[in-house]
Order: C-alpha cells, then sequence, then structure tokens
C-alpha cells in the first residue's frame, strides 16, 4: 500500500471532496508545475499554476501483472502561442509526475498529494481542429524500457560513443579475415 498521510487518509473518507489533480512536468527550459484549479496553489515548496478544465488526464492503471501502462495529457483550448512553446520545448525523455490531492475550504492543499503516476515524456501529439487547439502530451513508465530493441553492437563506433577515446574495438573488423592461431602453439 501506498504511503498516505493520516490528512489524505481523512480527506478520502470524507463526504465532500474537493479533489485536486497536480502535474509536474520537465521540459527543456525547466520545470512546469500545473494543477486542475484555477489561480495559483503553493505545495511542496514550489507554485502550482492553475489550468481549470483545459488539461485532461487519461485514467492510471494499477495492477500486478507487470505491464508498461502509460498516461497521456491533453491541453485543449489553448492559443496557437502556447501550442508553440509546448511543441517547441517539450523533449522526449524528460520526467513527469501526477499527484492527487485535495483542497480544503480555505483554498489550501491538504496533507501530502499521493503520487499516482511517474513516467518519462514520449512524444506530443497536436490536433488543430480550425476551432480549437490541443496538445496531447504522453509519457510511459520504465518499464516500456524491456521492449526497446538495443541497438548498441561491438563495434568501435559504438565504443567511442560510449567511451571516446577507448581503442579497445579498434582491431574488431580485422579479425573477421584473420587465419592466425589463438594462444600457444
Amino acid at each position: 500500500m501506498r504511503d498516505l498521510t493520516a490528512g489524505f487518509i481523512a480527506e478520502l473518507e470524507a463526504r465532500v471532496k474537493s479533489v485536486a489533480i497536480f502535474y509536474e512536468a520537465e521540459f527543456a527550459s525547466g520545470g512546469v508545475n500545473l494543477w486542475t484549479g484555477s489561480g495559483e496553489i503553493t505545495w511542496d515548496s514550489k507554485t502550482w499554476t492553475g489550468v481549470g478544465s483545459i488539461i485532461q488526464i487519461s485514467s492510471v492503471t494499477e495492477t500486478s501483472d507487470v505491464r508498461a501502462d502509460g498516461l497521456t495529457f491533453t491541453l485543449s483550448g489553448i492559443t496557437e502561442a502556447i501550442r508553440s512553446i509546448i511543441l517547441q520545448e517539450v523533449r522526449q525523455g524528460k520526467p513527469g509526475t501526477v499527484y492527487i490531492g485535495f483542497i480544503d475550504a480555505s483554498g489550501a492543499v491538504v496533507a501530502d498529494p499521493a503520487n499516482a503516476f511517474e513516467g518519462r515524456l514520449d512524444v506530443p501529439k497536436m490536433d488543430d481542429s480550425g476551432t480549437a487547439i490541443s496538445v496531447s502530451i504522453a509519457y510511459e513508465t520504465r518499464l516500456r524500457d524491456l521492449e526497446r530493441v538495443r541497438e548498441e553492437r561491438y563495434t568501435n563506433q559504438s565504443q567511442q560513443v560510449n567511451h571516446p577515446g577507448d581503442i579497445g574495438f579498434e582491431y574488431v573488423p580485422s579479425l573477421q579475415d584473420w587465419n592466425g592461431i589463438w594462444g600457444r602453439a
């Protein structure tokens, strides 16, 4: 079970709840902190900017199976300028986190929001219908790495990428045609 604070559990059990979703992402120029309310709110020593209903989040699934489930954020109703900034700033592989929390009657964050999803940015997709612009940003878990094909070879070129200056594989191509005897004769 996740580590939930007493305040968080109390809010889960309360009859009336004010749920807030917090989205923390890293882009090329730095971090972005958004939440599903309006205005700015402070939590975890960070200022979170409210985007209201323009942010949509796909369902977060959690199973006992070893499966790589992802998550998609969709920002809809945004301007052309914001869309351009998002598409220029997004970098594949950057981290993103979703927290679920509660807001009390005074507008403060209750206890500590729970970490609902953590992953790395995949590829953004844009939909411009002519009347509205939306950008979908997909995140995937680290388990997705298990499904990727590794393209490294035992060649000098691959060795130079990982260890510049190392000459351990410099003569590997010439070994293909070698007809000598290994070890002592």
